[in-house]
């Protein structure tokens, strides 16, 4: 790899002595929009260096901007931005130009050890970006179905094939030099409510989280190289306070049964379950005192960056530095999380490189060995072929084709009728389970969720439609045999019977 810009710090890399003001700055993380202004980077800069920021979350733009406004924005710093980046399907997440990787649940079909490359290629990705912190791999057991923010986001709903995937790509983010962050502590998998817009709900008990969605996240335990992401979800039956605000949940089970002594990074603290509850002041000094050492704000909306920068940050910044001069967040507990933020400096590699990101050969790759069978799904060669749209969707099939809502034509003049699920329009399915032909199959090309809707038909799940797995359809009905080896990552009762 050639070197765009090397850092030359002309300081060490984290003072011996620092002021109380500079300690509660290196708490904070703040989003950054490489793809605006000068005037933005400007105004960041300032907001940086005068609260004394310890870390950046980069938000979408190209690699290239990206490179060049984090050189800007490190040049010459005393203590170098902690940068972080949602990379959980790899640096695609957050730069569109660059290809994906596989889905969490899409690599959980995967029955090959090929999991632990695929963290070495999220973690290549993150440090080509001059990045630090991967804010992955998530944890989440997706028990619920339904759930609004996590779904194929994750491995699964088996706690155990989780926690063995999660392990496998962590090593290989941290074998690339970069810290992995497992997500969201102690576990999203089974809440009915995005937090981006209100607070969720789990009636757990401890208990029944260790049994469950905590063992993922197990692998944290007598761990200092690794880091953990919070999530704001409130547990009647565990205490009074969200987890996020919870010493009982951080810090009795992360720092004190379990030995963890990573970095704990809060969930972004703009988010709608904590400010329709809290003011900006009480979530930033709550978060602290329950135990997290990174204090964590982003979104993707530009008003709403400049409504952190501006308003958010500054007012949580003076509120933790009043709360740490009158005495409700002692000093030393202040320096607790410098100590871990020192540490994951001294190992972090402040380099930015240039260089295409690729990973093409290893997408196509990978998302191949997911396509899973379901049943004895026929050959297409020779066929005459009548490809049914249900959802919206972008395929590229030689084939005829008839949108699910429309009239149909004469079904007895096909070989093969496909329901093609492009997305999970229900009232379609429920029509295409209606056709009585025996000839009908499905493939399937988003969440693998939708089987739970689709009466038994013989099915290919492709679990997503990109232009990687657009080309895998067309190669894979243009051959026979199939030689597939995706195996479903979900035992739910209701599709249990497909497999």
């Amino acid at each position: 790899m050639k070197w765009l810009w090397v850092m030359m710090l002309f300081s060490p890399l984290f003072a011996s002595e620092m002021s109380i003001e500079e300690k509660v700055g290196q708490l904070f993380m703040i989003p950054f929009d490489p793809s605006r202004t000068i005037e933005h980077v400007a105004e960041v800069n300032d907001v940086v260096s005068k609260y004394h920021i310890g870390g950046l979350i980069t938000k979408a733009t190209q690699t290239q901007k990206h490179r060049e406004v984090l050189a800007v924005l490190q040049y010459n710093r005393k203590n170098p931005l902690l940068v972080s980046v949602d990379a959980e399907w790899g640096v695609n997440m957050r730069m569109k130009e660059c290809t994906p990787l596989p889905r969490n649940m899409t690599l959980g079909a995967i029955p090959t050890s090929v999991h632990q490359r695929v963290g070495r290629e999220i973690g290549r990705e993150v440090r080509l970006l001059g990045a630090q912190i991967c804010l992955g791999p998530v944890a989440d057991v997706n028990i619920n179905p339904d759930n609004p923010i996590i779904g194929t986001r994750s491995f699964g709903d088996s706690p155990i094939r989780c926690k063995q995937l999660v392990d496998k790509v962590s090593l290989g983010i941290k074998e690339a030099g970069v810290i992995p962050t497992l997500k969201h502590f102690p576990g999203h998998g089974a809440v009915e409510i995005d937090p981006h817009h209100d607070l969720p709900i789990c009636s757990d008990t401890i208990t029944e989280l260790k049994k469950s969605h905590l063992i993922p996240f197990s692998i944290l335990k007598d761990r200092s190289d690794l880091a953990v992401m919070t999530a704001h979800i409130y547990y009647p039956n565990i205490g009074k306070q969200i987890a996020t605000f919870s010493s009982e949940i951080i810090e009795n089970i992360l720092r004190s049964e379990w030995g963890f002594q990573g970095l704990i990074i809060s969930d972004a603290l703009n988010m709608k379950a904590l400010t329709n509850n809290y003011s900006d002041e009480e979530i930033a000094v709550n978060a602290v005192l329950a135990g997290h050492d990174i204090l964590l704000y982003g979104d993707h909306c530009s008003d709403m960056i400049d409504e952190i920068i501006r308003e958010k940050v500054p007012k949580a910044y003076e509120a933790v530095l009043s709360a740490v001069y009158d005495g409700r967040i002692p000093e030393s507990r202040l320096d607790q999380s410098i100590r871990r933020i020192r540490l994951a400096r001294e190992k972090a590699d402040f380099t930015i490189y240039s260089g295409e990101i690729d990973c093409k050969k290893l997408s196509k790759e990978l998302y191949k060995q997911a396509i899973t069978p379901i049943g004895n799904v026929p050959s297409f060669l020779g066929k005459k072929v009548l490809i049914l749209e249900i959802g919206e969707g972008s395929y590229n099939l030689p084939f005829d084709s008839s949108k699910m809502g429309s009239l149909l034509p004469d079904l007895d003049k096909y070989d093969i009728v496909v329901g093609l699920v492009l997305s999970h329009d229900k009232q379609e399915i429920a029509r295409f389970n209606d056709i009585l032909c025996d000839h009908k199959i499905a493939i399937v090309m988003t969440s693998p969720y939708v089987l739970q809707d689709l009466k038994r038909v013989p099915t290919l799940v492709f679990y997503e439609n990109n232009p990687v797995t657009q080309q895998l359809l067309y190669e894979t009905v243009s051959s026979h045999p199939f030689h597939l080896s995706g195996q479903l990552p979900l035992g739910l009762p209701s599709i249990s019977h497909l497999s």
